[in-house]
């Protein structure tokens, strides 16, 4: 039988009280906020958990489609060098390909309400390497697709 090979990560959280507690910048209209599991997972199977918020005092309505058209992503390695798209995380983020034929789950959230989306991170981005990887989502507000909400960051640190 082989042994197959278990990646482990853990999620530390950078240091600073808004992120510890959730808290966004003022302001923020839709507050993101991600975390990775702290168990140990499959190489091909690392998934982030981003929950995303309404701030403002009115409802709020957003698509969900493919994950990889409605957050943006930066990931970098530890010594700050940016972490490539796979080649499948290149060709999903084409989106205006997949807005046609992909999912679109109209969601509208209350004043206060949340929605949770998983972002399969391995599967855009190629995290092969032991070390630590920063990770950070953005995405545009709707119905203001001038303002960019920007989510917590968060480091993977990837052992072998």
């Amino acid at each position: 039988m082989k042994r197959k090979r278990l990646v482990h990560f853990s999620l530390v959280l950078f240091a600073g009280a808004a992120q510890l507690t959730g808290a966004h910048p003022a302001g923020e209209a839709l507050a993101l906020t991600i975390a990775a599991p702290e168990v140990s997972v499959r190489e091909s199977n690392l998934t982030l958990q981003v929950t995303m918020t309404n701030r403002t005092a009115q409802p709020m309505t957003l698509f969900k489609t493919n994950p990889g058209c409605d957050f943006a992503a930066e990931v970098k390695d530890a010594n700050g060098h940016r972490v490539p798209l796979t080649q499948a995380g290149a060709e999903l983020s084409r989106c205006q390909k997949h807005l046609i034929l992909g999912r679109r789950i109209l969601v509208t959230l209350k004043p206060g309400d949340s929605t949770d989306e998983s972002y399969p991170i391995d599967l855009y981005y190629g995290l092969v390497r032991p070390g630590s990887y920063t990770v950070q989502l953005t995405r545009e507000v709707p119905a203001q697709p001038d303002h960019i909400s920007q989510s917590n960051e968060i480091v993977l640190n990837l052992v072998r």
